[in-house]
Parts: C-alpha cells; sequence; structure tokens
C-alpha cells in the first residue's frame, strides 16, 4: 500500500505539472494540490482501515 502510495502521489504531481504548463489560464498550483490530495485520500484509507 505503501509504495503504490508513493507512485500515485508522484504520478499526480507530474500530471499537475503537465497541466500547469500547459494551461494558459496562469499558475493554479497544480503541482502541489494534486500530491497533496492523493497522499490525503491514502492517509484518510489507513485511518480508515485501522479503526475497523
Amino acid at each position: 500500500m505503501t509504495i503504490l502510495a508513493v507512485v500515485l502521489t508522484l504520478a499526480a504531481c507530474f500530471v499537475g505539472l503537465l497541466i500547469d504548463a500547459n494551461l494558459a489560464e496562469g499558475f493554479l498550483m497544480l503541482r502541489v494540490v494534486l500530491p497533496i490530495i492523493t497522499m490525503g485520500v491514502f492517509i484518510l484509507e489507513a485511518i480508515k482501515r485501522k479503526e475497523n
């Protein structure tokens, strides 16, 4: 589960970087926001599994 979290967080960082670089609307900070959301989902899932 940890390896999957790291890989998907890095993938989210890369996707956010691509989106930030290719949008003409300005700097959206997606390269920071998407990995934080991804890691947050994994942390919440781990807490949920621990409670059950």
